[in-house]
């Protein structure tokens, strides 16, 4: 843990001026509304709605270019894409599905990036576990479990908005399977 303090008291600087009573009780009710599947309040509702799509949009976007981009580099090194003997729906399927393992990476034939996304459900549980376990004087008071949760589930978050990206990559054309190495 010795190694991980100087992240947690930074963090905990920079979250010290949102630690009070009502931001710790509103996230505390968040929390325990997600984790015990009572639900938000309308009004928190509609305003994490509305985060969602515009969060939605902004991946959507980002796929789009970033799969005009990778169209544009195939045409320009004159290198087609490598469906053969793979299904594109099959893979924004397994992308749906099971993105969280990162099936749909291997299924491309994606073996490493495949296994840093499966890598990547780690963080994202353990934060939400420290999370969910917090009381509502440990947001208060910023307790090591709380700070470390919010540095877990952002990094989790990352790999979802990863994994959401490829997605649409893969419904865009940007996300094209390798090609098959030849055996030797």
């Amino acid at each position: 843990m010795d190694l991980f303090r100087p992240v947690l008291l930074q963090v905990r600087e920079w979250l010290k001026p949102l630690a009070n009573m009502k931001n710790a009780m509103s996230f505390n009710q968040i929390v325990t509304g997600l984790m015990g599947r009572t639900g938000l309040p309308a009004a928190l509702r509609r305003s994490v709605q509305g985060w969602g799509l515009g969060i939605l949009g902004i991946i959507l976007g980002a796929a789009l270019v970033l799969s005009l981009l990778a169209r544009a580099r195939r045409d320009e090194w004159s290198v087609k894409s490598c469906w053969q003997g793979k299904s594109l729906w099959l893979a924004a399927l397994l992308a749906l599905l099971f993105g969280a393992v990162g099936a749909h990476r291997f299924y491309l034939r994606r073996h490493v990036t495949g296994a840093v996304q499966a890598a990547g459900l780690l963080p994202f549980l353990s934060g939400a576990f420290l999370l969910g376990e917090a009381r509502m004087m440990d947001f208060v008071v910023l307790s090591d479990n709380v700070v470390g949760g919010i540095i877990l589930f952002a990094a989790g978050l990352i790999f979802v908005v990863w994994r959401l990206l490829d997605l649409f990559m893969i419904l865009f054309g940007g996300l094209t399977p390798r090609k098959k190495k030849p055996r030797k």
